[in-house]
């Protein structure tokens, strides 16, 4: 009687096999992880070996609170843009 199969089966039931358009899944899974990790190393102070022992929920956290701070930054400088470019129109009108 055989309890286990001798090799583990590589089918996850976690994530799809492919991808709508027939593509292998796993590799842009991969790609995607990595890319959370390089984008949360590169704008944090957290080396990668760390990032990568952190779980998928912290990693989804901390790459959200770097968007959101990103767009904060965003509006801020439109905002300052806004006003360059009034206080530059107010001087060209006089």
């Amino acid at each position: 009687m055989i309890i286990c199969p001798h090799f583990a089966s590589q089918q996850s039931f976690l994530d799809p096999q492919l991808t709508k358009d027939g593509k292998p899944y796993a590799p842009i899974r991969y790609k995607k992880i990595i890319q959370d990790c390089y984008s949360i190393t590169r704008n944090t102070n957290i080396d990668y070996q760390s990032v990568m022992n952190m779980s998928v929920t912290e990693r989804e956290y901390i790459i959200s609170f770097l968007l959101e701070e990103a767009k904060k930054i965003n509006e801020k400088n439109d905002e300052i843009q806004r006003q360059l470019e009034q206080q530059r129109q107010q001087r060209y009108k006089k």
